[in-house]
């Protein structure tokens, strides 16, 4: 009788554990990364355009936002969410964001469906394809300067970018006022753009 009931507790035990054993939870599948994407279509500049931050635009900033997102078997993305953008405070990352619908890889199948791939995309206003027009602009707008010493000044840093001096003297003539109005509506957003653009020129 004895012998019988130590069996039986016995497999009652044996039992919990082996079903606390099977319970356990499997180790989460290892995402893989694309880091060569064959893109069949990116976004065209017509795509782009309606996309562009409006502030941003309005005040000829340059930016740039990196989104990572989730592949499908038929190349296109989804599950997207924005990992960096820079300056900071200007829309970047959404806009590339929105416009990730216009991204395609060639399909890829099932071996690379559910990967992950990394898109960085460049936003960029003609003429200022960097912030550096802008953020020298800035510079030689310093207070105390009247409007005219300031669009010399700002003529003259161009001409030693190597800019051709009749474009120079064009832009000399609205780029100043662009960055003062910058600068009064958005002081924080102007000091990060002049710590990018003295880092960028630092760093040579």
């Amino acid at each position: 009788m004895r012998v019988g009931t130590c069996f039986a507790v016995g497999a009652v035990l044996l039992g919990t554990a082996f079903a606390t054993a099977a319970a356990e939870p499997e180790p989460a599948p290892r995402v893989r990364v694309v880091t060569k994407p064959d893109w069949a279509s990116v976004p065209r500049y017509q795509d782009l355009e309606p996309f562009y931050p409006a502030e941003a635009a309005q005040f000829e900033v340059a930016g740039r936002g990196v989104i990572e997102c989730r592949v499908r078997a038929d190349g296109t993305l989804e599950a997207c969410a924005v990992s960096e953008e820079t300056p900071s405070g200007w829309g970047f990352g959404a806009a590339t964001l929105a416009v990730a619908q216009f991204f395609r890889m060639r399909p890829v199948g099932e071996s690379l469906a559910g990967g992950r791939v990394r898109v960085p995309l460049r936003w960029t206003p003609e003429g200022n394809p960097d912030n550096r027009r802008l953020c020298a602009a800035f510079e030689a707008g310093r207070p105390g300067r009247d409007r005219k010493a300031r669009i010399a000044a700002f003529q003259a840093a161009m001409e030693a970018e190597g800019e051709e001096p009749g474009m120079a003297k064009a832009r000399a003539n609205y780029l100043p006022d662009v960055a003062d109005r910058l600068n009064r509506a958005y002081p924080e957003r102007m000091a990060d753009l002049l710590a990018q653009c003295r880092a960028a020129k630092a760093g040579g």
